[in-house]
């Protein structure tokens, strides 16, 4: 019986250049989420996750992730930051809370960005999540910050109010991402997401986070987060 779900790998990107990159895995046994956010600087082999994805897209971009870290990921999700974060709002409300304020905005890169949000619990969309994990990622290199904004918002999203409209959902997923998910893995799901969307289960969380030296992964970082990820 297999216990963890297969590894997903989703890439979001802005007229083709890569903001970051999102490592999943779903643990059944613990009824818990996986995940690690990786930066677009990231070194494989000598070369960017950014500058392998504008050369040879995000097949590529998971094949350097899969040598990188040894396993395999069966699934990768390719998303347009606008249409990631539209389908995010589609997938309701998300609250998280804000150690303190953040004030900033990007100069000179490819995509620039800005984050403007108050200390506290705060409402945050689609855009701030987006904008948000860039920041966290590689303005601040914070990557424990980076991956409990994802497993928090996996932890609300995924819930009995949208398990009753998944297949809509699952529609506009499709449509809005490139992605190898088929309606026959979503059928295939469907005892699996029952599990993780009962309000009376409590799912828990998994952060592997990224060290770095540099733009490179350390050794050390990288054992730990290859331990997270088993099939």
């Amino acid at each position: 019986v297999q216990t963890c779900a297969l590894p997903i790998f989703v890439l979001v990107h802005s007229d083709e250049n890569l903001l970051f990159t999102i490592l999943l895995q779903t643990d059944f046994d613990n009824v818990s989420y996986k995940a690690a956010v990786l930066k677009a600087d990231t070194l494989c082999d000598g070369n960017s996750l950014s500058e392998i994805y504008s050369k040879n897209g995000v097949q590529n971009v998971q094949t350097a992730v899969e040598t990188l870290l040894g396993t395999e990921i069966d699934y990768y999700i390719e998303m347009q930051s606008n249409d990631f974060a539209d389908f995010f709002d589609e997938l309701g409300e998300f609250h998280y809370p804000i150690a303190s304020e953040i004030s900033f905005r990007s100069k000179g890169e490819e995509v620039n960005y800005s984050v403007r949000i108050k200390a506290g619990e705060q409402e945050i969309n689609g855009s701030d999540f987006v904008n948000l994990l860039r920041y966290y990622a590689d303005r601040e290199e914070n990557f424990t910050a980076a991956n409990d904004l994802v497993l928090n918002s996996l932890q609300q999203k995924i819930n009995s109010e949208n398990q009753e409209k998944k297949e809509k959902l699952f529609n506009n997923f499709v449509a809005a991402a490139n992605t190898n998910i088929t309606v026959r893995d979503f059928s295939l799901g469907q005892d699996r997401l029952t599990v993780l969307t009962d309000d009376r289960t409590g799912t828990g969380a998994y952060s592997a986070v990224c060290e770095y030296e540099e733009n490179t992964i350390t050794q050390q970082s990288l054992q730990k987060i290859k331990g997270y990820f088993v099939k």
